[in-house]
């Protein structure tokens, strides 16, 4: 069993970090090693916390630990084993916290990766804050009973006398840590389904998105079957150990997926070459900073300005106009997880239109646009 346990562990774990790497390799190839985001590296702690908890799986094994003992034959302990189960039981608490903090770690991933993409939204950037703010809460609630389960903390490594259920099998973390995984989940999941639903594009395509967009529906799932299983068999640490290995592995190719879209993007391979080589379109500036700012020759959708994110990435482009301003996605945006037709002609935009005007500043470059905002202070 133990052999069985490991050989899967690691093979979710190859696969898993894999998914976790290309989605880091689609984020330089896009956007450059130069201009790192928040869910980049959330993406590397999420990488370092996996590894803890997949080679902490293989040393359980090795070391023992106190889980599934009792009054009884917690005194039939040889003493020779004792230093043995004591490193294991260290070991079992610590990768509780190790869980938890890669867990919450590919939620704050996909969180900067909605407020990128809800850039210009005020309101949906606010529904993201508010998210934000419950995640980091779970989090600690989540650390805290943890801990606090059985005080002082180190009768959890206590193997004589036995130290009781709650500072071995800490059956209250699979409810707490469960429910609260569950609730930020599902508020996660429903932040980008109403700028989809918004979305002039073709129902094909909401659909695609709709279903990368929702992957996380399976984390959820994988963490209630881990929490039933676990609670089912409360004593036997190889199933529960089994449950959280498939749950990592879910979560990690779940949380991937939309970083991993750009790359099998067509757009994003033509956009992608032109920022390479500082080319620009008709009558455009090259800027220094994220923000660059296309001007349009004249005729070409009136007196309009285009201003595009385009080293952060994963940004909806806006077209500010007198009365509206028009959120879309497009070339610009380097990752094009929404994109739409390209810019350069007087073709139709597909996006949100919001009633509401933006003033976007930006850092000037060697060649100076007279007509230029000021530089921001």
């Amino acid at each position: 069993m133990a052999d069985a346990l490991t050989t899967e562990a690691f093979a979710e774990y190859g696969v898993g970090c894999a998914f976790l790497i290309l989605r880091m390799v689609a984020r330089i190839i896009v956007v450059g090693w130069r201009n790192p985001a928040w869910d980049d590296l959330f993406c590397v702690l999420a990488i370092i916390f996996y590894t803890l908890v997949t080679a902490n799986i293989y040393l359980l094994g090795v070391y023992g630990n106190n889980i599934g003992l009792n009054a009884e034959t917690a005194l039939e302990v040889p003493v020779e084993m004792e230093a043995d189960m004591i490193f294991g039981s260290k070991l079992a608490f610590m990768n509780w916290i190790w869980y938890i903090s890669y867990i919450w770690s590919l939620k704050a991933m996909l969180l900067f990766l909605y407020a990128r993409i809800s850039t210009g939204l005020k309101q949906h950037q606010r529904i993201v804050q508010a998210v934000g703010i419950l995640t980091v809460m779970t989090y600690l609630a989540c650390l805290l009973t943890h801990i606090c389960i059985c005080v002082p903390v180190h009768r959890v490594w206590q193997i004589k006398p036995y130290p009781g259920d709650y500072c071995t099998i800490r059956q209250p973390n699979y409810y707490v840590i469960g429910i609260l995984n569950v609730l930020t989940d599902i508020c996660v999941l429903l932040i980008p389904f109403p700028i989809l639903f918004k979305l002039q594009v073709p129902l094909h395509r909401k659909i695609a998105l709709g279903f990368l967009f929702s992957s996380g529906f399976f984390v959820m799932i994988a963490t209630i079957l881990r929490a039933y299983y676990s609670l089912g068999a409360i004593e036997k640490l190889p199933i529960a150990l089994g449950w959280a290995t498939r749950e990592t592995f879910v979560a990690a190719v779940a949380v991937s997926l939309p970083g991993i879209r750009p790359l099998f993007s067509k757009s994003r391979w033509a956009g992608s070459s032109a920022n390479r080589s500082k080319k620009t379109g008709p009558g455009s500036y090259p800027m220094q900073s994220g923000m660059q700012r296309s001007r349009n020759r004249t005729g070409d959708f009136g007196s309009s300005n285009t201003y595009v994110e385009d080293s952060k990435g994963f940004g909806m482009s806006s077209r500010n106009w007198r009365k509206s301003t028009k959120l879309s996605s497009s070339n610009g945006s380097e990752e094009h997880i929404i994109s739409t037709k390209n810019e350069d002609g007087p073709t139709e935009h597909n996006g949100i239109t919001v009633t509401r005007e933006y003033t976007v500043a930006h850092e000037e470059a060697a060649v100076r646009d007279p007509t230029a905002l000021p530089r921001a202070r």
